[in-house]
């Protein structure tokens, strides 16, 4: 996800964490600003997230969608 402006702020990563359906908000380095994981539904569903919810953020600029077809594995409580 692409954000305007040079600097990445915390503005646009606390307006993407109200959102109910994102259950993580990243900023990353790279050509990227943000990576965020959504849990939708359906792509019904993401189709309206985006639409709406993403939208409504004027400082997103645009939007890269990967799905999980299939995940292996998934922690919850990483510890390092």
């Amino acid at each position: 996800m692409k954000a305007n402006g040079p600097v990445v702020d915390q503005k646009t990563a606390k307006e993407l964490a109200k959102i109910d359906e994102i259950q993580e908000v990243h900023i990353v380095a790279g050509e990227d600003c943000y990576l965020v994981k959504v849990r939708v539904k359906d792509t019904e569903a993401l189709t309206k997230l985006l639409r709406t919810k993403f939208a409504a953020i004027k400082s997103i600029r645009t939007t890269n969608t990967t799905i999980v077809l299939e995940t292996v594995k998934e922690a919850d409580d990483l510890v390092f």
